[in-house]
């Protein structure tokens, strides 16, 4: 059973750790509402907690299915993020430029396979969306709930 009072002091203290907030529920729900309303360029989307450095992948939804993923709060349990999230765990969104997928045929090692989004329509697309503190840095398109 999570304790609920360590979990909220431990967050907390993390998030003070950062000089700037840049959302809260409302705008992450717009953005996640905005970006299942466009998913034709979204083929791939990490998000980085504040507890951690592992890049989670997340799958969008159609907007049909929204409410099965996301409450106006955070991310419901899945699979794919470890379980739950909150919306205010999230230090950052990232949408990579190019990606790669190792692949096996038997025991044999194949040379993985690259896969590529167009960030550029993305942000566009989430400019669209609202104002959000974004920047592209190494090829990826960050959005930022901390700085």
């Amino acid at each position: 059973m999570i304790d609920i009072e360590k979990y909220e002091k431990q967050l907390k203290t993390k998030i003070e750790m950062f000089s700037g907030s840049f959302m809260n529920n409302s705008k992450w729900t717009k953005l996640f509402i905005g970006l299942s309303n466009n998913l034709t360029e979204i083929k791939k989307c990490y998000i980085k907690s504040v507890f951690d450095d592992i890049l989670r992948e997340i799958k969008i939804p159609k907007t049909d299915n929204f409410n099965d993923s996301f409450s106006k709060t955070g991310i419901k349990d899945n699979i794919l993020t470890g379980g739950p999230c909150e919306f205010k765990e999230i230090e950052q969104i990232i949408f990579p430029y190019e990606w790669k997928s190792d692949r096996q045929m038997r025991d044999q090692k194949l040379e993985p396979k690259k896969f590529n989004q167009n960030i550029d329509k993305i942000k566009i697309m989430t400019d669209s969306i609202g104002e959000f503190e974004m920047e592209i840095d190494n090829e990826n398109l960050i959005i930022y709930g901390y700085r």
